[in-house]
């Protein structure tokens, strides 16, 4: 029989490579509560798909029937998360610590504490597709792990990340060979920086959209690493530089959005410790209108 409850079937699934299989339910989140913690090869399936197990259809999908999940998903090496909605609470909505590499498509992730977390020394490879974030605290997309893992954004139909009060993109340290590409990227009011880029070697980022209006750190806040940047959203008020470029070894950075820091102190333009790559800054409107501090400023840069 069925399992009345997503915990009830958190605990049963306690296999290698067991699958879990979420109806819609009555929509809401009623016993779909307390987040869920796969093991490796395991995989966590909403209604929208098929349940296929070997040559067997055991389920046929309905797309529009998908599962509304509360808490936090833990991954695990080699796991699947497709076609579900997860609400963090306490933690972000999807979590990968010390883990190996998953894959993570269809998902809605939303919740005040962060979307995706890969942090500790989560290593392997990490696939994300077709995905909406949408958070009101901690961080839309953040990697943070010593495990250089192997991170691919990107060919769904949609990703997409909507910060508010936090990153809306924070990764560093992630191996050279990954390949972050967005949607709509956008950040209003974060705590720190708007996008993060830390230490990625040759991997590139892009987004096809977006914004970044409030942030108390830079609003684009970039160091080190070779692979090219791309961001055409507009770059707003903020306590923080609009933009830090520093220690850059090569690779070409656009940013083609229009620039409206209007009326704060720390609104300005800092690049240092470049030694090769370049940075262009393409928007019509290009306003930086902050006080007595440097709008511009460019030392030791090779750029």
């Amino acid at each position: 029989d069925p399992f009345d409850t997503l915990a009830e079937a958190d605990t049963a699934a306690n296999a290698t490579g067991d699958i879990t299989y979420v109806y819609k339910g009555d929509g809401t989140t009623t016993g779909l509560t307390g987040g869920f913690s796969l093991l490796a090869s395991q995989k966590l399936l909403g209604e929208p798909i098929n349940l296929v197990v070997g040559a067997d259809t055991l389920a046929t999908g309905t797309p529009a029937n998908r599962p509304s999940l509360s808490g936090t998903v833990a991954l695990a090496s080699g796991s699947r998360v497709e076609a579900v909605d997860i609400a963090g609470s306490a933690g972000a909505a999807i979590a990968g610590t010390n883990t190996g590499g998953s894959d993570v498509t269809n998902v809605n992730l939303s919740g005040g504490a962060g979307g995706v977390a890969l942090t500790g020394a989560a290593a392997g490879t990490f696939n994300f597709t077709n995905f909406a974030i949408t958070t009101t605290g901690g961080t839309g997309f953040l990697v943070n792990s010593s495990g250089a893992p192997t991170i691919n954004v990107g060919s769904g139909s949609t990703e997409n990340v909507s910060a508010t009060g936090g990153p809306a993109v924070d990764v560093r340290n992630v191996n050279g060979a990954s390949s972050l590409t967005f949607d709509a990227v956008s950040s209003t009011n974060s705590s720190g920086a708007g996008i993060n880029l830390d230490s990625n070697g040759a991997a590139p980022f892009s987004a096809a959209s977006g914004s970044i209006s409030g942030a108390a750190g830079n609003a684009i806040d970039i160091n080190g690493g070779s692979g090219n940047v791309t961001y055409p959203g507009t770059l707003g008020n903020g306590a923080g530089n609009t933009a830090d470029i520093t220690g850059r070894t090569g690779g070409a950075i656009s940013l083609s959005g229009d620039i409206n820091d209007t009326n704060d102190a720390g609104g300005g333009i800092t690049m240092s410790g470049n030694t090769g790559g370049s940075t262009t800054f393409s928007g019509t409107t290009k306003t930086l209108n902050t006080g007595a501090s440097a709008a511009f400023s460019s030392t030791g840069s090779a750029h």
